[in-house]
């Protein structure tokens, strides 16, 4: 492993350690930092002087023991503010103060999206209405209105604080639209029984100099491992709220699913190879992995369906090993009643234990619209239960920003169609309503088994959740449900009928918009082939290969590639519109993307020959069009299952744009 990637092992056993000052190269700031002790009364230090400076602290997360008494963990925060530029943060002043097991807070969490043009709304969300069986589902919904008793809360965990209707990234009212999109088929308003909650947990953005600032106003584009941990605690206690509420005055008491549309590298949360890891996580792990992890157990233990993204690869030609966590988690068990009892829980009234696999999280991936895994899909990374992820739109006069493209909306897929299930039948358990979900499941022809699993689970076969097969399995399942005679899902199967001819409908509102550039024929010769084997050296600092003597990718990059965190993918998209059609890929550039000239490749993920990547003659504009015909793919290469624009700039200064392209079907 390299020291870089796990820099936490030389802060979070300082306790057995001589007294220690360090820095943390980008994404981990030694001056931001989350550590652990037994609680006081006076709770976390809130100012502790040092060498050179002093630490400002704050509680992050309490969790209590049995009894109030020997397992009760206090975790704390806390930031160093030098008296000099030079004055390094004195990690000797936390360990005197009985703090103990710290760790860099690192920014490592970032959606899990990619998103394209408004203008495509209308087909894609005909399409993914049919692909998630919502269509189906919405002709018996007249009927399954009584059915629909109990109440749901969905937590978002994202990027927007509650109540901001303009945020400073979308992506968490996007993913709160698609949820919504399922759950609430054919009701109205005062009907759906599912209450979506933001609940603010990437609060940070990064200005031009690279710095880190927090904004809770109008939230951010990524956060910390405490950020997160902050989010889980907070969105519990916004949930005991209205539960209390509702019981006081004799209503239901709602049921809770949080839902992560977010990840971080795994490198963060086992030892050794991430194809072959080690212990997922033991009491050595730095505090602010275990605060989310206690985060994480106290939501288990109050009954709540947790949720995850498994990730998108960094990018075809990088794609990436194994889950992102916390999706990575589903191979660690729930919480038994003993465990949350010494959590001070007590889980009785909210869960039972009765079905056979009981994982701490779901792990959810995606799939395309050829009903296969999406093929940004992380190597070694595919859970067993998949929903539609490949540019997932709500509804046309939803006025949310989709469609996206990534795990973050297969995640949201799946949290409205578990609260559409869970309203039916708010007495199952979490695990029992997630084995429901799974056996009605449409399993996937000639896919391979999954990677990972609950713990003891044996390697399951792929399916993708379906909302009318759910619902369908659900009424068999209870016959006191108010549900049709007869239920047909069999409307969720012609879905790409929708995205027939796209592009020429989006072209006439484009051709004619200033800046039009055509770009010329891409000729044969530029065509570079990258295979899995090529791309074995693929490091965790996203440095990739190029193939012999290629100009196009800059010897800049490699001084300036991203960290080895997980941010936004991408976090400025390229595409405002990227189709291809057979041989022929138009192009329409976000005003964004850049504020000068950029190189232009596309990159194929093909059934037959792997990876190419073709260079695409010209330099790109921002705001402008280019249509490049006849395109040299070779039908020996089989279909094509993905591909993505990447946009360098002329100077090489940055890292490459990447989005997703539309492949015709």
């Amino acid at each position: 492993m390299e020291p870089s990637l796990f820099i936490a092992s030389a802060l979070y056993l300082f306790a057995d350690r001589p007294p220690a000052r360090a820095t943390i190269d980008a994404g981990c700031d030694a001056g931001r930092v989350v550590s652990r002790r037994r609680p006081s009364r006076e709770g976390c230090p809130a100012q502790l002087p040092g060498r050179g400076g002093r630490w400002r602290g704050e509680s992050l997360l309490r969790l209590p023991g049995g009894g109030g008494t020997s397992n009760e963990l206090e975790f704390c925060r806390h930031e160093w503010f030098p008296e000099t530029a030079r004055a390094e943060p004195d990690l000797e002043a936390l360990r005197s103060a009985g703090l103990t097991r710290a760790a860099p807070d690192c920014d490592v969490v970032g959606p899990q999206e990619s998103a394209l043009d408004q203008a495509w709304r209308e087909p894609f969300a005909l399409a993914f209405a049919e692909q998630t069986g919502r269509s189906a589902l919405a002709e018996h919904a007249a009927t399954l209105r009584d059915a629909l008793r109990a109440p749901v809360i969905v937590a978002v965990l994202d990027t927007v604080p509650r109540g901001q209707l303009h945020p400073r990234a979308r992506h968490g009212l996007d993913v709160a639209a698609l949820i919504e999109s399922p759950a609430c088929a054919g009701l109205t308003d005062d009907r759906c029984p599912l209450e979506v909650r933001q609940t603010l947990a990437l609060p940070r953005t990064r200005s031009p100099s690279g710095a880190l600032t927090i904004d809770t106003t109008r939230g951010g584009t990524l956060g910390t491992l405490g950020d997160v941990a902050s989010s889980i605690h907070a969105a519990i206690e916004d949930w005991q709220r209205i539960a209390e509420s509702a019981s006081r005055e004799g209503r239901a008491i709602p049921r809770l699913v949080i839902n992560m549309s977010f990840g971080w590298r795994p490198e963060l949360v086992h030892d050794g190879d991430a194809a072959s890891p080690g212990p997922l996580f033991d009491a050595d792990a730095p505090a602010s992995v275990q605060a989310v992890h206690a985060a994480l157990l106290e939501a288990s233990c109050h009954g709540a369906l947790l949720l995850a993204a498994a990730g998108n690869a960094d990018d075809l030609l990088c794609p990436g090993v194994g889950p992102l966590a916390p999706a990575a988690w589903e191979r660690l068990p729930a919480p038994d009643h003993a465990r949350c009892r010494d959590l001070g829980v007590d889980m009785t009234p909210v869960r039972a234990e009765r079905a056979a696999t009981r994982p701490l999280v779901y792990a959810i991936g995606g799939t395309n619209h050829a009903r296969v895994p999406f093929a940004r899909s992380r190597a070694a990374g595919l859970p067993r239960l998949l929903a539609p992820a490949y540019h997932a739109t709500a509804d046309a006069g939803s006025g949310y920003a989709a469609p996206l493209t990534g795990t973050s909306a297969a995640v949201a897929v799946v949290s409205g169609l578990a609260a559409t299930i869970w309203s039916l039948s708010p007495e199952l358990d979490v695990n029992t309503l997630m084995e429901r979900l799974y056996e009605s499941a449409r399993p996937l022809p000639n896919a391979p088994l999954a990677d990972f699993g609950a713990p003891g689970s044996s390697r399951d076969e792929l399916r993708e959740v379906d909302l009318c097969r759910a619902v369908a399995a659900a009424c068999d399942a209870d016959a006191t449900l108010d549900c049709p005679a007869v239920m047909s899902c069999d409307g969720s199967t012609d879905f790409e009928s929708h995205l027939v001819d796209l592009w020429p409908g989006i072209e006439e509102l484009t051709l004619n918009a200033p800046g039009v550039e055509l770009a010329a024929d891409a000729a044969e010769d530029e065509v570079t082939q990258w295979t899995l084997a090529s791309m074995a050296r693929c490091d965790r600092r996203h440095e990739r290969l190029s193939p012999q003597g290629d100009a196009w990718w800059s010897a800049a990059h490699e001084a300036t590639s991203p960290d080895d965190w997980v941010h936004p993918q991408p976090s400025e998209r390229p595409c405002r519109i990227c189709d291809l059609d057979d041989d022929e890929l138009h192009v329409l550039v976000s005003p964004n993307a850049s504020e000068s000239p950029m190189h232009a490749a596309l990159v194929l993920a093909t059934a037959a020959s792997g990876s190419k990547l073709i260079e695409l003659p010209d330099a790109l504009l921002p705001d402008t069009m280019a249509t490049y015909d006849a395109l040299p793919i070779d039908p020996a290469w089989g279909s094509i299952i993905g591909a993505e624009l990447w946009l360098l700039p002329v100077d090489g200064a940055g890292a490459p744009m990447v989005d997703a392209v539309f492949v015709e079907p």
